[in-house]
């Protein structure tokens, strides 16, 4: 079976359709997936792009895909995606630069991976005064992360204060949900600018699913889940954002970590020789791998 690919046209039009684009400074990543891909064959590892699974802590698949404009690594095994990441902590390493760049694109309103066809930003809507704003996940990952108590909580406690941001691939269904219980809360539209609303907003409730979770901070605000506790580590982004949502000093902790190979973070702009971080990446989840062989049967 065909593999989905972060750069083929028709993996793209399926995954986000034709409303919305990536921006383009992913480019960078195409020898950068290249590289990787290489090293999967190299050592005989399945890759994955953009997907969540929960496999054998030995293994069969590394995932890929971005966060915040940063290029990210894990393995398809949920315990062993946080595991990375405590161990990349443990590394206590200064910062390389990677939330520093990450804020130089909020300042320069360049974060959001999305953008409209023709490489047009995304709108600025109008609103009556709010300072809480909810970032809401796409259709397919709705339900899932968004606790409907926490939801009905939210909008409760700030009525016409708080605005719902559904998410770009937001299907009529959900958005019909979304509407029918809204309460006096503001509902922006699928395409309206994210951070500007956040710019706006003191306090976000985002998920353990977006990039948002990170962001917010970075840009002074307080923040807080939207998931049902079970969810909280389910999903591609969760093994970095755990930290926004629970370390005393978040940034500087993600700074630190993200500085380690261990992370499986890198950026050909900011890590000087990213295809020896990515192949110490690899040495480190294969050997934690290998380790378990055969550990669990069933």
């Amino acid at each position: 079976m065909k593999k989905v690919s972060m750069f083929n046209k028709t993996d793209i039009k399926r995954n986000i359709g034709e409303d919305i684009k990536f921006r383009k400074r992913l480019d960078v990543f195409k020898p950068v997936e290249h590289h990787f891909k290489h090293l999967c064959d190299k050592f005989d590892i399945d890759h994955a792009y953009d997907v969540g699974a929960d496999e054998n802590t030995y293994f069969d698949t590394i995932n890929y895909t971005t966060y915040a404009g940063l290029f990210i690594m894990h393995p398809l095994t949920k315990s062993t995606q946080i595991f990375q990441m405590w161990d990349a902590k443990s590394d206590q390493l200064p910062s390389e630069g990677h939330v520093e760049w990450i804020a130089e694109n909020i300042k320069n309103d360049h974060v959001s991976k999305y953008t409209l066809p023709g490489n047009r930003e995304m709108e600025v809507g109008e609103f009556h005064e709010f300072d809480t704003v909810a970032i809401l996940p796409g259709s397919n990952k709705f339900e899932q992360h968004v606790s409907f108590k926490k939801f009905k909580h939210i909008i409760k406690k700030h009525g016409v204060k708080i605005v719902l941001k559904p998410h770009p691939i937001t299907n009529k269904e959900i958005l019909g949900e979304i509407f029918d219980n809204k309460g006096h809360a503001q509902i922006a539209g699928r395409h309206d600018n994210m951070y500007s609303l956040i710019d706006r907003a003191k306090t976000v409730y985002t998920t353990h699913i977006s990039e948002t979770a990170l962001t917010a901070l970075l840009m002074g605000k307080e923040i807080s889940p939207l998931e049902p506790f079970g969810a909280r580590l389910v999903g591609s982004f969760c093994h970095i954002n755990l930290f926004c949502f629970s370390d005393p000093d978040p940034i500087n902790t993600i700074k630190s970590i993200f500085a380690s190979h261990k992370s499986g973070v890198l950026h050909p702009e900011i890590d000087s020789d990213w295809k020896c971080k990515m192949e110490q990446y690899f040495e480190y989840i294969l050997n934690i791998r290998s380790i378990q062989h055969e550990h669990y049967l069933e």
